[in-house]
């Protein structure tokens, strides 16, 4: 029986038992003879838990362990970094692999997108009789990261009637000649070009990655549902909403003080923040993450290649 420690949130019954059935058994942190024996670290932060990260102290109180699960969206390694110390698993030779299931947070771009553009927040706090609508079929969605979950943004954008283009570290040829006809752009004329702007970078990239480009907008509205406020520079999103360069902006998460309190000042019509983690935390993705992670475990434990592996 392998057995796998559970940083986070503990597992449901029904993960429980499909784990003994696969030969695993989770257990709680905690047990000092339970760390000493165990092969596993399954981590999540479901429920807002924040799960011990694993660092060389961990990695000494676990001498078995061979793999670490992180039931995740992203699929690049430098996102764990505030959970897993990469130099250190990768020289005790300890796997690393995340859950990139489900299409939770894509459909939470383009609901947020929908509920931006009528103007839904403000409408259920605030009398207006007139909403500022543009609409989805034929406007321009310009996608800030065109990994995983931005490319299922972009189809989901498509199916809706929206023109679709990209800027990313690396060019996908076969975006642009398939089914999405997407065209790739730098970050300053995707702006210029966009009627929605969704972010859907690494969480490793730079703080204030989107900045001054904003001003290049021209009545956008701007989201951001990747768990990683700091991505858009806060003085460049307070000028251009109050500018108009944007028409609203919907950020998951909160920025630090004194920027949150000034965004929030704006209003609903202007600005709206939503809870971290709201766009992916779903029971389907739930479900499908203990799923996968119960693969990869059950994969590392018979020798076989681990699924979703990063290191």
């Amino acid at each position: 029986m392998l057995r796998a420690l559970v940083a986070g949130e503990n597992p449901p019954d029904w993960a429980d038992a499909a784990a003994r059935d696969a030969g695993i058994e989770f257990v709680r942190v905690g047990d000092d003879q339970v760390q000493d024996e165990a092969v596993a670290y399954v981590m999540n932060s479901f429920g807002r838990h924040e799960p011990e990260p694993v660092t060389v102290d961990v990695l000494a109180r676990m001498p078995k362990l061979r793999i670490v699960v992180y039931l995740g969206q992203s699929q690049e390694p430098q996102d764990y970094t505030s959970f897993v110390d990469l130099d250190a698993i990768r020289s005790a030779g300890v796997a690393l692999a995340t859950t990139p299931a489900g299409d939770a947070v894509a459909e939470a771009a383009i609901g947020m997108m929908i509920a931006a553009d009528l103007d839904l927040v403000a409408a259920a706090t605030v009398s207006s009789s007139v909403i500022n609508r543009r609409g989805l079929s034929g406007a321009t969605l310009g996608i800030v990261g065109l990994g995983q979950i931005g490319r299922r943004v972009a189809e989901i954008g498509v199916a809706m009637g929206m023109k679709i283009c990209y800027t990313s570290r690396h060019e996908h040829p076969e975006e642009v000649g398939g089914n999405l006809h997407a065209q790739r752009r730098g970050l300053d004329d995707l702006c210029a070009e966009s009627d929605f702007i969704s972010v859907h970078t690494s969480n490793s990239a730079p703080a204030g990655l989107i900045g001054t480009a904003l001003e290049r907008a021209r009545g956008a509205v701007l989201i951001n549902s990747a768990s990683a406020p700091k991505l858009v520079d806060p003085a460049a999103l307070l000028n251009t909403l109050e500018s108009g360069n944007l028409r609203r902006a919907v950020v998951e998460g909160r920025y630090g003080e004194p920027w949150q309190d000034r965004l929030t000042r704006l209003g609903p019509h202007r600005f709206v923040s939503v809870p971290l983690y709201s766009s992916w935390d779903t029971p389907a993705a739930r479900e499908a993450g203990w799923n996968q992670a119960i693969a990869a475990l059950s994969a590392a434990s018979d020798g076989l290649v681990i699924p979703n592996r990063l290191v």
